[in-house]
């Protein structure tokens, strides 16, 4: 999947869609479901949860990999900003799953997130945790860009504030 990931990036496509596989009613993915050790969630839309070859743990992290794809990418927020989350990595599969995993054990959560506070750790993972220089002015340019926020992100006020007074 990785490589495959790796490829569609460098395409340059507008969007990528990463989804879990569902099971939907009367379709023939039934038939699977013995020799695959399929299970999948009760209520609609009947995502998987695990199967004989990934554990829900591993589905879980997909599943995280993919709603902060669209936040990130699909969003088109952070256009400058999604490259740097790659730049120390093999690719662009392993850098994001890595920031994934990262974000997901910061915020245990996939929904609910304010726009803001998803910069705020963008920023913070790709500045603290990476060491990247000019971060700030990446995701700024980012944040600013289509013209509809004008409000500066709350955390780099705090970093103005600290910077003046040091």
């Amino acid at each position: 999947f990785g490589c495959g990931f790796d490829r569609l990036v460098a395409m340059g496509p507008q969007e990528i869609q990463v989804g879990m596989l569902k099971r939907l009613r009367g379709t023939p993915i039934v038939r699977h479901d013995e020799e695959y050790a399929m299970r999948y969630c009760a209520e609609p839309p009947y995502e998987i949860l695990s199967n004989r070859d990934f554990s829900e743990e591993a589905v879980m992290r997909m599943r995280r990999f993919a709603k902060y794809w669209d936040l990130v990418a699909n969003s088109g927020r952070f256009r400058d900003t999604l490259p740097r989350l790659w730049e120390k990595a093999d690719g662009p599969f392993e850098g994001f799953m890595a920031f994934s995993d990262w974000l997901g054990e910061r915020l245990g959560r996939l929904h609910s997130i304010p726009l803001a506070e998803f910069a705020e750790q963008l920023f913070r993972y790709l500045d603290g945790v990476q060491g990247l220089d000019e971060v700030e002015s990446t995701l700024l340019g980012d944040w600013f860009r289509d013209g509809a926020r004008r409000e500066r992100l709350p955390f780099m006020r705090e970093r103005a504030l600290v910077g003046a007074l040091s």
